[in-house]
């Protein structure tokens, strides 16, 4: 429930902080995701704004579009908060949360697939990767972990 609803597209940017501040909202979180495949669309390509953004970023990373994005919000005087400010209390910790842990063998798959996950990361390429008995099945790019996800199951 809220008080008050705008739609904005991503090509609204400015249009987003003007209404933040004439509502008095002085910090805002971000979530959700802007997938990066997005930069190919019509309307990031007839946005003036979002196209300075990209144009003054050295790549077209997650990272670097993110953080691109933060700036000019907070140069419009918006403070970024935590993405998990609201929901830290149903972030899971550490351990087995499932009826069943992990067998050996599945162990061995765990360990494999996040020491490339690490790497993946790193590299800024992506953040998931799907293996199956120590074969790299697939490795998240542009179309992010959900369609990683259904490709890797299919």
């Amino acid at each position: 429930m809220v008080d008050k609803l705008y739609w904005v597209s991503l090509r609204d940017l400015d249009t987003m902080a003007g209404l933040f501040r004439g509502e008095g909202v002085t910090e805002v979180i971000m979530a959700g995701q802007i997938s990066p495949w997005r930069l190919f669309s019509r309307e990031v390509q007839e946005s003036p704004e979002i196209q300075e953004i990209l144009g003054r970023i050295r790549d077209k990373k997650a990272n670097s579009i993110f953080f691109a994005l933060a700036e000019r919000l907070e140069s419009q005087g918006l403070k970024l908060i935590d993405s998990t400010a609201f929901v830290k209390e149903h972030i899971p910790g550490p351990g087995q949360l499932t009826r069943r842990g992990p067998t050996a063998s599945e162990w061995e798959d765990i360990r494999f697939g996040m020491d490339l996950a690490k790497k993946v990361a790193a590299l800024d390429i992506g953040l998931s990767v799907a293996v199956k008995q120590k074969a790299i099945v697939a490795v998240e790019a542009l179309e992010g972990t959900d369609n990683l996800i259904r490709r890797a199951g299919a």
